[in-house]
């Protein structure tokens, strides 16, 4: 299931050219307020920022997780796919590919990026600083703070 989360991943990631950074906007996931939030930007909580990967992996840390105050990225061997950059480029084309709904808990967070009709959800759980459960349909793979 998690490289299915990777393949759709790319597949919109080659949906969409992307080209350098351009955006001049600066987001801010300090004060994050629980509840939910749809929007067109990516607003993380401070806990989760960082890289994570699966903790079993071992020193072979080949996928995860890069995220950020304003982005979200899935790194995988041979590259990363971060959202923001997508988002922002796509939405100078057509405002209406990309919607970002998020929702916020203490020690909870859920995002999910609907575009083109496909949604794609991460759930996280803190279980510790350096500790986050990744909830993936059935699956609940911990991922830790490299």
């Amino acid at each position: 299931m998690i490289k299915r989360i990777f393949m759709l991943t790319m597949v919109l990631f080659m949906v969409v050219s992307c080209s350098s950074d351009d955006s001049n906007s600066s987001g801010n996931a300090q004060g994050t307020e629980q509840g939910i939030s749809k929007s067109k930007q990516i607003k993380t909580p401070e806990w989760l920022h960082g890289d994570w990967v699966h903790k079993n992996n071992g020193e072979y840390n080949y996928s995860g997780f890069r995220i950020k105050p304003d982005d979200f990225c899935v790194f995988f061997i041979g590259g990363a796919m971060c959202y923001k950059q997508m988002i922002e480029q796509t939405i100078k084309v057509d405002d209406s590919v990309f919607e970002v709904q998020q929702v916020y808990k203490s020690d909870y967070y859920k995002l999910s990026i609907s575009a083109m009709g496909v949604e794609t959800l991460y759930e996280f759980k803190r279980i510790s600083e350096d500790e986050v459960e990744f909830i993936f349909g059935g699956l609940r793979p911990v991922m830790v703070k490299k």
